[in-house]
């Protein structure tokens, strides 16, 4: 799904082969930026050509190129649809780009954060059974008038409020917004972050029950109950989307994630299918379908899942 959205071309989205080598991208550059870091900054442009994580990156890059080349010479038609391909061609306005580099970066900003919530999602409303009739009715009510549209996406509340109550739950992890500073900065009280620094801000207060009431529990309906209760663009701060200093799950202020919007849609859709289709029971290990690898929070590599199809109500 995000590969569509982002290149337009139905076929390559569907081709196994290509599929499998942005996994494989995503997972070799993740551990060749971890062997680069062990070398001193001044050493890492000479480093990388004698790393092998580093070497392979370079060669999918290549691998990569092969794929996006035939997709790459089509002229922009009157009947183009709209995605990352032909909007970087006309922003570019004849300029020279590197697709490739380009498309690799949306991948890696986009394919791991969504797979992400959507199995903590799925964990989170297999324990909530009711939740689950609920949404589907929600579905039913909306997409069965409109169809699965951008407009009827935006209007499913429910799911909107459990999605992002996941997130407020069990974030990407128990930090955010990292940062590098590249001066001296001199806080209003006073405190002094050295140049080149590394900062970043908890976001354990997301969960705490000072902030949010009973914070430390999930409650697929909080969203929904507040933007319910409230009025106008009062409602505005508890929406997927929005951010807030007390809810950083895309981050906050004018660095917050761009291609939020995007993801929600891509979210809402993906588990509308899953929903709408399939009857599904997660099976946890002890110690919680989460684990932490430093400050990340992960989903559980021993999660198991039993799931059925079942006979949707509605045609998606």
């Amino acid at each position: 799904m995000v590969c569509r959205g982002f290149l337009g071309d139905e076929d390559l989205c569907k081709n196994q082969e290509w599929l499998d080598l942005m996994y494989e991208f995503l997972e070799t550059t993740f551990i060749a930026a971890h062997e680069l870091r062990r070398w001193p900054m001044p050493m890492r442009r000479l480093a990388s050509r004698f790393i092998p994580k580093c070497r392979e990156v370079r060669v999918q890059l290549q691998e990569v190129e092969k794929y996006l080349k035939p997709l790459l010479d089509k002229e922009i038609g009157p009947d183009s649809q709209t995605n990352a391909l032909e909007w970087v061609k006309e922003a570019s306005k004849g300029c020279l780009y590197d697709f490739t580099t380009l498309q690799l970066t949306l991948a890696l900003a986009s394919l791991d954060t969504s797979s992400d919530l959507i199995a903590k999602a799925i964990c989170d409303l297999s324990e909530n059974p009711a939740l689950v009739d609920d949404i589907r009715n929600e579905v039913v009510e909306i997409v069965g008038k409109e169809g699965l549209t951008k407009s009827s996406t935006q209007r499913l509340y429910l799911l909107d409020s459990a999605i992002k109550e996941s997130q407020r739950l069990r974030p990407l992890g128990y930090s955010n917004m990292e940062r590098l500073a590249k001066e001296k900065v001199v806080l209003p009280d006073g405190l002094i972050i050295p140049k080149g620094t590394a900062i970043m801000v908890s976001a354990c207060h997301m969960m705490d029950s000072s902030v949010w009431p009973n914070g430390d529990k999930y409650d697929g309906y909080r969203f929904a109950n507040l933007r319910k209760n409230a009025k106008g663009s009062l409602t505005s701060p508890y929406q997927l989307t929005s951010t807030s200093p007390d809810h950083m799950g895309f981050g906050h202020g004018k660095q917050a994630c761009p291609g939020r919007h995007y993801a929600a849609m891509f979210l809402k859709v993906a588990l509308c299918h899953i929903i709408m289709k399939y009857d599904f029971n997660v099976i946890l290990p002890e110690e919680g379908y989460v684990q932490l690898r430093g400050h990340n929070i992960l989903p559980h590599s021993n999660i198991k899942i039993d799931i059925r199809r079942r006979k949707e109500e509605i045609s998606l």
